[in-house]
């Protein structure tokens, strides 16, 4: 099921499935949880990726969730060559991969979400905080 680009088009094939995963739901306080990306091509490679503000100097960790599963709430995607490299070029901007209270696991999270879907997910909270709730609630909103 390739996606045909709507300027030249030329089929852009699928790369495999990428998921947005919140490992608690709507109800959650506002400092529980945690959010990452998966990604799984269509030959089964698996990547995990996400921010941490507390394990130290590095806060991008790829794979730290792979034995996480799928959360409590998720979406799912089929994903494009050309989406990938996007993710790519996402991960590749050092500024997207800094952890601030803003720019926490799931700001990064809806953030990459967005940038290589076009999807509109949300994770605002109060104060204008990122949060593993905030992100629940606007998935199960946006199925």
């Amino acid at each position: 099921s390739d996606e045909v680009d709507g300027i030249s088009g030329a089929a852009d094939p699928v790369w495999g499935k990428m998921d947005i995963i919140s490992n608690v739901g709507p109800d959650a306080g506002m400092t529980d949880g945690h959010a990452w990306i998966r990604v799984e091509s269509k030959t089964g490679s698996v990547a995990t990726m996400s921010l941490w503000g507390n394990r130290g100097e590095q806060e991008f960790w790829m794979n730290l969730e792979l034995n996480e599963g799928y959360g409590v709430v998720n979406k799912s995607t089929y994903i494009t060559n050309g989406q990938y490299t996007k993710l790519i070029n996402f991960n590749s901007n050092p500024n997207n991969l800094n952890w601030t209270p803003r720019n926490t696991c799931v700001g990064y999270s809806a953030k990459l979400w967005n940038y290589v879907t076009g999807g509109n997910l949300s994770a605002k909270d109060y104060f204008g905080f990122t949060t593993p709730r905030s992100l629940s609630q606007s998935i199960l909103n946006n199925p």
